[in-house]
């Protein structure tokens, strides 16, 4: 009973897959070669994941369950895994001559500032 309901988690997990990677990627290439307006749609973030930990907890430890696993988490664009890829993503190429708030000088144009008296 409990290998039945990891690879039904498992099977879940691959749909949910399925659907993130739809509307995060073949729907705008859908759209974008239709010529029709794209608007962001979110799937289902997180659900994949969470159904394949709980499902690799249930399946017998093969080799066959961990490839699906990886094989999954890999094309759920909604996933833990990709939201920690485009995080470092992020981090790596923000621009560096961004100035931060805190350090930005003040500047004589302001329209905060006092003008001079004459």
């Amino acid at each position: 009973m409990r290998e039945f309901v990891g690879w039904g988690l498992m099977s879940l997990a691959a749909l949910t897959a399925a659907i993130n990677f739809y509307f995060s990627v073949l729907r705008y290439l859908l759209y974008r070669h239709m010529g029709w307006e794209y608007r962001f749609v979110s799937g289902l973030p997180v659900l994949g994941t969470i159904c394949l930990v709980f499902a690799l907890a249930c399946v017998p430890q093969s080799m066959a369950a961990w490839l699906i696993a990886i094989l999954i988490a890999t094309v759920d664009t909604g996933g833990i895994p990709w939201f920690l890829i485009v995080i470092l993503l992020e981090a790596f190429t923000w621009p560096k001559s961004v100035d931060s708030p805190s350090k930005k000088t003040p500047d004589k144009t302001d329209s905060l500032s006092v003008p001079p008296e004459s």
